[in-house]
């Protein structure tokens, strides 16, 4: 079970990163370096695990291979966001106690934390080098 989880992951990672890379790449080359690629990625990825949530039954098997394949494995591949706002979205319609603030908080943290981290991890690296 563990296997089918890896190699579900693993593929669905690699279409996704293709595809990322595939339109970001062309997005450049014709529309300039504004990361017009990123961005549409990332409408795409979060409209699809919005369109996902909203399949009967989908949620409920977050470890079946297919939900392995497209949400961890393309869409996580695709765009980190769409992950991102799946798990939140997730825990505020969870109906569970504490959903809405779990979700909004995992949203409005990661929304300010990651870049703080990057902007940390580039001031660390540009004094030891």
């Amino acid at each position: 079970m563990i296997t089918e989880a890896v190699v579900c992951t693993a593929l669905g990672g690699a279409i996704g990163a293709l595809i990322r890379w595939i339109v970001t790449s062309i997005s450049d080359r014709y529309l300039g370096k504004f990361a017009w690629g990123i961005l549409a990625v990332n409408l795409v990825g979060c409209m699809t695990g919005g369109a996902l949530l909203a399949v009967p039954g989908f949620s409920e098997s977050p470890t079946s291979p297919v939900n392995v394949f497209l949400v961890t494995g393309l869409l996580g591949g695709l765009t980190t966001w769409s992950s991102l706002a799946t798990s939140s979205i997730s825990g505020i319609e969870g109906g569970e106690k504490g959903g809405i603030r779990r979700g909004t908080i995992l949203f409005l943290a990661n929304l300010v934390i990651c870049p703080l981290g990057f902007v940390l991890g580039l001031a660390a690296t540009e004094m030891l080098v």
